[in-house]
């Protein structure tokens, strides 16, 4: 009964993506030694755990020496191997598709819906559209990009603008750089000027734009404007969800250890399976669009206030409550 017990203490692949997440956060220069630290206090817990047991509720119990048989040892045989490959490998795929696959769709809904009121959602346009009005007398009536951009103009150079964005940050090399230039060249010369800041090649002239850098510099305000409305509504969405009222429900009894309403959320799903808290974490700490940023470096961004502390409260806290 008690090895029973403390089998959920002992630390397994599961909890292993969370602390090389926090460690790389708040321990790097300490990488090594801070995860012997989380592999050794587990056992040391579980053995005070065990301890307790014994001499407590276990007490009137009778106790037996653990004695496990072993079969004959043999040289393994290649379809021995492989048998036993193929059933473990099952076996995870059966628990992925079975219960991680079916908790992180049960996580998503509960952390999306009911989404935010009308009210909200009609501020929210109201201020996405005086960004837009902005950006429209910024770059005023007589330049000559205005017409591209009026009216599905402006969505169809934003999804350009975002596209070209990614494409960009994702070529390696000049020459891959040039081959992202032509490209978008090709698909929409117009829009292409403004992206590039009016500064582009048009018959082996180097051109300067004054009209497409004005656009530029107009439209990077208002893509920062999207951007922080998008993050805007998808924190008020979590926060508003189901699984968000729950975790601000429990956040005055977690203030104690350190954990706010996110922490408390990627806690609540992974009490099905373990896996589910970086997954869960990943859901709730999300990037803007066309940002490449780690989930580590998102969630610092988020939580100013994190000390190394928390980080190994919460290390604690997941290595020792059962799934």
């Amino acid at each position: 009964m008690a090895t029973i017990m403390i089998t959920p203490l002992m630390n397994c692949m599961a909890k292993i993506p969370l602390y090389v997440l926090l460690i790389g956060m708040f321990f790097a220069a300490y990488k090594a030694p801070t995860m012997f630290f989380i592999a050794s206090i587990t056992i040391i817990i579980a053995l005070a755990v065990a301890k307790t047991l014994n001499l407590t509720v276990l007490k009137r119990r009778e106790s037996a020496p653990f004695v496990m048989e072993l079969p004959p040892y043999h040289i393994p045989t290649v379809s021995g191997v492989l048998r036993r490959c193929l059933e473990r490998t099952w076996l995870f795929v059966k628990k992925v598709i079975t219960i991680i696959i079916a908790i992180a769709i049960v996580i998503y809904v509960l952390i999306t819906f009911p989404g935010i009121s009308k009210d909200r959602k009609a501020y929210y346009d109201k201020k996405a559209n005086q960004a837009i009005e902005k950006f429209y007398e910024a770059i005023g009536e007589d330049n000559p990009y205005a017409r591209f951009l009026a009216g599905e103009g402006l969505m169809e150079f934003a999804k350009y603008w975002d596209d070209y964005k990614m494409a960009i940050m994702g070529a390696k090399g000049k020459e891959a750089k040039r081959a992202v230039d032509e490209r978008f060249r090709a698909k929409n010369f117009e829009f292409f000027k403004i992206v590039k800041r009016g500064k582009y090649e048009l018959e082996g002239k180097k051109i300067k734009d004054k009209y497409a850098k004005k656009v530029e510099k107009a439209y990077k305000k208002l893509a920062r404007t999207r951007r922080r409305l998008r993050g805007d509504i998808k924190d008020e969405t979590i926060i508003s969800s189901y699984l968000g009222r729950a975790g601000r429900f429990i956040e005055p009894l977690t203030n104690w250890a350190g954990f706010n309403w996110r922490v408390n959320i990627a806690l609540i799903s992974s009490f099905a399976a373990k896996e589910n808290s970086v997954a869960t974490l990943g859901s709730i700490y999300q990037s803007a669009l066309g940002e490449e940023a780690q989930l580590g470096e998102r969630m610092k961004k988020k939580e100013v206030g994190w000390t190394p502390l928390h980080a190994l409260a919460i290390m604690l806290f997941f290595a020792m409550y059962p799934p």
